[in-house]
């Protein structure tokens, strides 16, 4: 993997001439419409889901086609933004349509741009350009494009493409090899998909302490927005606080004692792996005595992770019924 400072860019029209949009979901139109508002043209919007690319065809002035067919001779840029089970597929079902285009990308993160390898074969250069983002569907998220990174890899008339459609759009890249991509994008998972799922640890264990999930959501957002800050500017090892980094053994004591006694099973368990990692970090940071850590990890090997669940889905599940979530 490679970091590539902004050099020079091209205007996004001299990149992309005529675009052609296959899927129009979260990041196709988020793409779409980034590429309109930079003043590129794109040209034809396909979706299996003919009303939804007619929609975005009306905002960005492409049309909308109802067959792959109809990218035939229309586009010279093409994006497959399906799901990446679909990617293949789809570039499969382009070429059958003899569908020709001079360069043609997808935005999977995890796949490589050899999986477009039926429009090769008409002389499509191959490339594949990650934004390292999240999209919930807002139609204002083109911006996000502007100001995100992008993991980018494909042959050497892709990859060059890529870069400079990355700097037309306003972002930074970031180079990666076909064989890298599984592994960084199971990381970037990490660091986005499973703090939601950790968050959402937060929220059920705040519910027992009495805490709504929007209660949750207002007290203890600004605590993890700074500790994000702090590893942003830090990282882990200076970022690290609280009562296991301390040394503090009866805190943790304490803690290990209502995990136990109030939070369901699963929960118990993640918390205890997670709980057991801080403490190995805290040792590799320096901040314990030996003697200490072992007193700590000591305690954090009495959390019950097997046994019979707490009843706590349940009541988690009326707030979000509620609305509360």
């Amino acid at each position: 993997m490679s970091f590539l400072n902004k050099t020079r860019k091209k205007s996004l029209t001299d990149v992309v001439t005529r675009a052609g949009i296959v899927g129009a979901g979260r990041v196709g139109s988020a793409l779409a419409r980034a590429l309109k508002h930079g003043g590129a043209s794109v040209a034809v919007v396909y979706d299996q889901r003919f009303e939804v690319a007619e929609t975005l065809a009306g905002e960005v002035g492409a049309t909308a086609v109802k067959e792959l067919s109809g990218l035939r001779g229309t586009v010279s840029e093409l994006f497959v933004t399906t799901p990446d089970d679909e990617i293949h597929r789809t570039a499969a079902a382009l070429a059958a349509e003899d569908v020709k285009v001079r360069v043609a990308a997808h935005l999977s993160g995890a796949l490589s741009s050899t999986v477009l390898g039926p429009l090769a074969k008409a002389g499509a250069a191959l490339a594949s350009l990650h934004p390292i983002q999240t999209f919930r569907g807002d139609p204002d998220e083109w911006k996000l494009l502007t100001r995100s990174t992008f993991a980018v890899e494909g042959d050497e008339r892709g990859l060059a493409w890529a870069e400079e459609l990355v700097r037309g759009l306003g972002g930074e890249v970031i180079r990666l090899k076909s064989d890298q991509k599984a592994l960084y994008h199971a990381t970037c998972s990490a660091a986005s998909n499973f703090l939601v799922s950790l968050w959402h640890l937060v929220e059920h264990m705040a519910l027992q302490a009495g805490l709504t999930p929007i209660e949750t959501r207002r007290v203890l957002i600004p605590l993890a927005e700074q500790t994000l800050r702090n590893l942003a500017e830090a990282g882990p090892l200076l970022s690290l606080t609280g009562p296991i980094a301390r040394g503090d053994v009866e805190t943790v004591r304490r803690q290990v004692e209502a995990v136990n006694a109030k939070v369901a099973t699963r929960e118990k368990s993640l918390f205890a792996e997670l709980a057991e990692m801080t403490a190995d970090l805290a040792g590799d940071a320096g901040y314990l005595e030996p003697q200490t850590l072992e007193k700590i990890r000591e305690v954090l090997r009495k959390i019950e992770r097997d046994g019979l669940d707490v009843e706590t889905g349940s009541a988690f599940s009326a707030y979000l019924d509620a609305g509360e979530g």
